[in-house]
């Protein structure tokens, strides 16, 4: 389940010769995500959170059922994402599938371009991983879900990070800490809002 060689993703990436071409469709507008991605990929500078851990899963496809939760707690309706959604739908599906075969499936489902993307995307970790170190990716892929949902969770309103937290059976002492600064937040945006009361509460209660 070892990733392929960037000689070998450039070659899957090259058009072949297939005779004369259809007429082209006319492109829809990609995600911005997937318009980072189109663009070759360029040493010294790292690709964005999402497309770093897609290519993770690219060369490792069995990191994706250990990761499966952390995953579908990614904003489904996020559009730097659907790429990742896809992808790992298709390998929890297909659990015995290698990046070779997931390049074939995604030729015959999106076409050879969707197919020369991901190509690309592979390749582009390989650029930037550091030549002949052992990789953990799944503690790798891992560290980049934290990061990402740390991000997600940014940008929820206070009254709803706030609401999740006071869902918790027990709060730790890090917990009580973030539900002080959410109470502040959200005092400033809506004083009178009872969640405010409650959580003050839930917070005396918790250091008696």
């Amino acid at each position: 389940r070892a990733g392929l060689p960037r000689e070998s993703l450039e070659q899957l990436g090259r058009p072949q010769d297939a005779g004369p071409a259809a007429p082209p469709e006319r492109p829809q507008p990609a995600a911005p995500e997937l318009r980072r991605a189109r663009a070759a990929p360029q040493r010294g500078s790292r690709p964005p959170l999402a497309q770093h851990l897609l290519a993770l899963l690219l060369h490792d496809p069995g990191i994706g059922e250990p990761l499966a939760e952390d995953i579908a707690r990614l904003q489904a309706d996020n559009p730097d994402l659907e790429l990742l959604h896809k992808v790992h739908r298709v390998l929890l599906d297909n659990p015995g599938y290698s990046l070779v075969h997931l390049l074939s499936y995604w030729h015959g489902m999106h076409g050879a371009g969707e197919r020369d993307l991901l190509a690309r995307i592979a390749a582009s970790d390989l650029l930037h991983a550091t030549p002949s170190a052992h990789r953990d990716r799944l503690a790798e892929a891992r560290g980049i879900l934290a990061r990402l949902h740390q991000a997600q969770e940014r940008e929820r309103p206070p009254g709803a990070r706030l609401r999740a937290l006071l869902a918790r059976a027990e709060l730790a002492a890090e917990d009580r800490a973030r539900v002080r600064a959410l109470i502040l937040e959200l005092s400033r945006s809506d004083p009178k809002d009872p969640l405010i009361q409650e959580a003050k509460q839930r917070v005396a209660d918790g250091v008696q």
